[in-house]
């Protein structure tokens, strides 16, 4: 009886909490902590319950006076990091002062108490974006963020149903918030609204707003929704009455319900009139005291530094324990192989970084390359090494994957059970696929053809199964809490039905799953072995992990050498210092990114461009000041040569914006009051650190640059329809401190021009996105139009040419209000010339697995909804054939449709097969990405994916049948790959295989300030099955275009993404003239050989399958080739010409 005592007695006495190795964006440890302990006061479970505390010297106060906001973090004693939020005394700063308010959120059970820690002092560490919600923001609407009150959200807005701000209108002339909806307009929930203000469950609340109206008919005031992990536990409009008058209160008191964790809040106007809001507020009733606050001493950080006397870059790891360590680590040393191939202009020696040992008592010897740099490192304890990185030539073959992955399959220490699939031990670890609990519908086991030459799993899942997970599992891996793992193997693929990839589920004590784990990159349909991984610490809670070779598609795949490694992921790679005592200046193809810690290649003797008439044609000029130096100056001598020259169109600066982890859909599951950091294996081939991509203006001929950091000139320039064929000559000269470099450049004008009028569709949808209201504002004509002309200029178009027309059924009757729509789509399709666009969203069936949903209060697919919308549907098209415009419409009809759902197949047959009566020849698009049996004869333009997982011999079949073919590419485009290879080759990809041309979904969709932060935040997301989550899309994902606000501008910025997707469209028009050339030349075309080669060598470019949009550094190995190519391309287009006029 003693042993479980004493085990219970210890299990009670506070262990010392970790100090974590690396917080968010922080990249090392912080040097000093402060303790907080919190004991609740009350009998009831405190979730998140906001605390304050005061920064200063005295007792209970937080002693962080001087410390860099962007440094702080909170944490609880499971190591969860926590939001936070500070709240100056007086004025704003980026360091805390004696007097400001730092809250942070406590959780613990009735009676009891909690720990936490502040962490301080980390020069290093980023600003994060999130902070704690703590209560209302701005309930007086006295606070304006564009036109919008700051921290409402506009919801269900459009022509007929208006929201805005009301200055002067407010009680006792204070602002206020209106809502104007039209007379004879649809009821709808238009609102202003807030969300995720915190509640306590089993507390009082009353709820108090302020409502004026004027000729309202229907429903004005106020709603409240309180929410737990169930929406709505309370949802409850206020009704303050229909017709006119003054001010009037509404209010509605309540007791949240134990499970409530927040509240939304909004306006309501269902009906018509207008109505103004004011003076909101959600107060607790009367209480005592909540909780005791107990601040700690400062507690420092001690380790020992050891860093090397040399290195070109420094890989940062650290040993936190008390004894030394034999760290696999897993680093990603890419950075700095491609910033050397950068500097040298060398694409393709292969090179290596090669990592030693900084002394110290460290040692380091290199593993292999496996998705990441596989190194065993010594560390002393409680040290923090920087390992020197030097990138070398390497002339050596490296091993193949399969016998790495073989030999890292084979240590002692691989978690895996029966890794190789070799024993018949090894075979009884994985036993019998199965699906989800059941016998798996397929045919699976044993293959005598590993990848090693011995055996390995083979898994067929025959082409007429129910979708659903079938594979093999094995379970209860165990796993240390906080720990980092390397999960991956050997995986390909015969016929394939999608992508395929390994998963993992990371499971809690109970037997939950905390997180779900998936490998990159993906496995495409006939595909040769391919190493998939992810590096992920276990949260956490974590006490074990199953892993699950399993696939929820039809198709074979085999697995071998599954890898489960305890790794050490290191804490940054860095350039090291390098001083520079000269002024530096190269030039660097478009195609490439250039990096703040890049050293310019060497100046060329001459700059030599290219561009036929009509084509934009870019000058990236990279410049890196000597040290002291913080500006430069240019000037661009005008191009002389024959005829018309071609001209400077626009100088701007190519801006950084930070990004903190590679590309990937990221999912959490936390509470509201922690900081969401996802799982997800890195699905580009990029890095955290700061990346270029917005195109910033000049306002005169000097650029000021921080110490230390290249900068890149972008320097468009045009070549006019009436340019002089030949050679033009100009000169950019730089200067700093007395240094100038000149840069004499040749511009080769060809001797043909590129139509204004592209023949590749570009789709780039203009949306708003969660935090974009304010920033985009399309309210605004002039805005909107600076939006259209900007996307015509670079020859994409945007899904709808404007507002969609407003449509009514009433009575049986419908009709259509097109004024607002002719009058933009007049500029977009008429003046612009934009080649397509989309039906509105009133045409719209469904997405993903959901049911389509009502229209005009009718169910679907009933007699009368057939009726309504054909006659809808009918009255749009003829208004556009009308009009000139019906040949230029997409019709959409769904998005990423879940075609292994039964239901979404016939529902999506119904709903073309009711537009097919109307319009046969408006094409019914859908962004499939893969080819759908059930959807065959439904859909007539495919949105397929360009990575292979639309195999080119099913784009071809569907094309004999009389399909179109667009591109889709969500999540394609991120800001985090080294190269602009996707933007550029798209169109590539467009000709060579058949489709009309590529759509993205968005080029305005921001969920934070796209200048300040380079990633997204997490939505709340639902599929149309199972339960909501939280998801963050990748890097840059949605947009490629920035707001201009802080830089004067009233509407967008470009970014290098989208000028190289121009670029890309007029290397598109290249391929087009050369192919009508050639056609025009008929039997006489082997006189131009040269004409056959180009078009071989461009479709060496797009090969399918490919790696994806997000590794350009795998699918353009030498991105130099795009402008050899499109210089082959030109001379025969020339040589062509010549041809047919002989």
């Amino acid at each position: 009886m003693l042993t479980p005592l004493w085990l219970t007695m210890c299990a009670l006495i506070p262990q010392p909490v970790p100090w974590p190795d690396a917080l968010s964006v922080s990249w090392g440890p912080h040097a000093a902590r402060i303790p907080v302990t919190v004991t609740n006061l009350t009998d009831e479970v405190m979730a998140g319950e906001p605390l304050s505390l005061r920064v200063g010297g005295e007792a209970g106060e937080l002693p962080i006076v001087g410390e860099a906001i962007a440094s702080l973090r909170v944490c609880d004693e499971r190591g969860v990091e926590l939001l936070w939020n500070v709240t100056h005394s007086e004025g704003d700063g980026d360091t805390l002062r004696a007097g400001d308010t730092v809250t942070i959120p406590v959780s613990c059970g009735p009676s009891g108490s909690a720990l936490l820690h502040v962490y301080v002092d980390n020069p290093r560490a980023w600003r994060v974006p999130d902070m704690l919600v703590t209560g209302l923001r701005n309930p007086g609407f006295e606070a304006v963020t564009g036109d919008t009150p700051t921290g409402w959200s506009p919801g269900l807005t459009d022509a007929q149903h208006r929201m805005a701000w009301a200055p002067d209108q407010g009680i006792d002339g204070s602002a206020a918030a209106v809502c104007v909806v039209e007379p004879g307009a649809e009821a709808t929930w238009v609102a202003y609204r807030q969300f995720g203000i915190p509640l306590r469950g089993g507390a009082e609340y009353v709820f108090r707003a302020w409502v004026r109206a004027e000729e309202v008919e229907g429903t004005a005031g106020w709603f409240i929704h309180v929410n737990g992990d169930e929406p709505m536990l309370i949802n409850e409009v206020m009704n303050a009455g229909a017709g006119t008058y003054g001010w009037r209160e509404v209010r509605y008191e309540f007791t949240a319900p134990e499970a409530a964790r927040d509240a939304t809040i909004g306006t309501v106007l269902a009906g018509t009139g207008t109505v103004w809001y004011d003076n909101v507020s959600v107060e607790p009733a009367d209480s005592g005291p909540l909780y005791q606050v107990s601040v700690g001493e400062r507690e420092s950080l001690n380790l020992d530094r050891v860093e090397p006397e040399s290195g070109e870059w420094l890989l940062d790891v650290v040993n936190m324990g008390p004894e030394p360590r034999n760290l696999l680590v897993a680093a990603n040393l890419r950075p700095a192989e491609l910033s050397w191939r950068r500097s040298h202009g060398d694409f393709t020696n292969t090179v290596h970084a090669e990592v030693e040992a900084p002394g110290g008592g460290v040692t380091v010897e290199p593993v292999g390359t496996l998705g990441s740099d596989l190194m065993l490192v010594h560390l002393p304890a409680q040290t923090y090494a920087s390992l020197p990185v030097t990138v070398v030539l390497d002339s050596a073959q490296p091993a193949s994957i399969e016998d790495l992955a073989t030999e890292l399959a084979a240590q002692p220490s691989n978690l895996a059970r029966g890794a190789l699939m070799d024993t018949q031990e090894d075979r009884e670890a994985w036993g019998e696929a199965r699906s989800e609990g059941a016998t798996a519908d397929s045919s699976g086991g044993w293959w005598p053809d590993g990848a090693a030459g011995t055996s390995c799993l083979r898994l067929e899942v025959p082409p007429e199964t129910a979708p659903r997970w079938t594979g093999f599992r094995q379970t209860g891996l165990p796993l240390r809490e906080g720990a980092h793992y390397l999960y991956g193997g050997l995986v390909r693929a015969d016929e394939l039905d999608g992508t395929a990839s390994l998963h993992a589920h990371v499971m809690d004590a109970e037997g939950a799953v905390l997180a779900y784990l998936g490998t990159g990159p993906a496995v495409v349909p006939h595909s040769e072995w391919t190493w998939v991984s992810t590096v992920f610490e276990a949260p956490p809670g974590a006490r074990s992990i199953d892993l699950h070779l399993t696939t929820n598609t039809w198709g074979t795949l085999y697995y071998d050498s599954i890898v489960l490694h305890e790794v050490a992921a290191p804490l940054d790679l860095r350039p090291a210092p390098a001083p520079l005592d000269d002024l530096r200046v190269g030039v660097v193809d478009p195609i490439i990114k250039v990096f703040p810690q890049d050293i310019p290649p060497p100046a060329p003797a001459t700059v030599d461009l290219q561009s036929a008439r009509n084509e934009h044609e870019v000058l990236q000029v990279a410049v890196r000041l000597p040290d002291g130096a913080d500006s430069f100056t240019w000037e661009f001598e005008p191009f002389s040569g024959p005829g018309e020259n071609p001209r400077v169109a626009r100088v701007e600066r190519v801006g950084y914006v930070p990004v903190d982890s590679p590309t990937c859909y990221r999912r959490s599951d936390g509470a509201p009051w922690e900081r969401r950091v996802g799982a997800g294996s890195a699905g580009s081939d990029g890095w955290p650190g700061c990346w270029p991509d917005p195109l910033l203006p000049l306002t005169g001929n000097t650029v000021e640059v921080p110490e230390g950091e290249t900068t890149a000139l972008w320097i468009t320039l045009y070549t006019p329809p009436d340019a002089g064929a030949g050679d033009h000559s100009g000169r950019l000269t730089v200067s700093s401190g007395g240094e100038s470099i000149d840069l004499d450049v040749s511009f080769h004008v060809w001797d043909f021009g590129l139509s204004d009028d592209s023949r590749t569709t570009a789709i780039y949808d203009l949306r708003v996105g969660p935090s974009g209201t304010e920033m985009l504002d399309l309210g605004d004509d002039e805005v909107r139009e600076a939006w259209y002309r900007l996307m015509a200029e670079h020859r994409v178009c945007p899904d709808m040419p404007g507002p969609e027309p407003v449509f009514r059924y009433e009575d049986g009757q419908v009709s259509m209000d097109a004024r607002e729509f002719d009058r933009w789509a007049r500029l977009c399709l008429d003046e612009l010339g934009m080649r397509a666009f989309y039906s509105p969203w009133t045409f719209y069936a469904l997405g993903w697995a959901y049911r389509p949903g009502e229209r005009f209060g009718l169910e679907p697919f009933s007699d009368e909804y057939v009726t309504a919308m054909q006659s809808i549907y009918r009255l749009y098209i003829d208004h556009l054939t009308e009009m000139g415009w019906r040949d230029r419409l997409i019709h959409y009809v769904s998005d990423e449709p879940f075609d292994s759902v039964p239901q979404v197949v016939d529902d999506l047959r119904e709903f073309c097969t009711l537009y097919e009566a109307i319009a046969p020849d408006v094409p019914r698009y859908s962004s499939t990405w893969h080819p759908s049996e059930g959807l065959e004869g439904a859909i007539t333009m495919w949105g397929a994916g360009h990575y292979g997982v639309f195999p080119v011999e099913k784009m071809e079949a569907r094309r004999a049948a009389g399909d179109r073919i667009l591109f889709t590419t969500d999540g394609q485009m991120c800001i985090d790959t080294p190269y602009l290879a996707v933007e550029r080759l798209l169109p590539h990809y467009a000709y060579h295989y058949g489709a009309e041309g590529y759509e993205f979904w968005g080029v305005s969709w921001w969920t934070y300030d796209p200048l300040d932060f380079g990633w997204h935040d997490y939505i709340t997301q639902n599929d149309g099955v199972g339960e909501n989550y939280y998801v963050r899309y990748p890097n840059g994902d949605g947009y490629l275009a920035y707001p201009g606000e802080r830089y004067g501008v009233r509407g967008p910025l470009a970014s290098i993404r989208l000028a190289l997707a121009r670029e890309g469209l007029e290397d598109g028009e290249y391929l087009h003239t050369l192919s009508d050339l050639v056609s025009q030349l008929g039997d006489r075309s082997d006189t131009v050989p040269e004409a056959a080669e180009a078009l071989a060598l461009a479709r060496e470019l797009v090969p399918i399958p490919n790696d994806g949009g997000l590794r350009s550094s795998l699918v353009l190995p030498d991105p130099t080739r795009v402008g050899e190519v499109r210089s082959r391309l030109a001379a025969a287009i020339e040589s062509c010409r010549a041809a047919l006029e002989e």
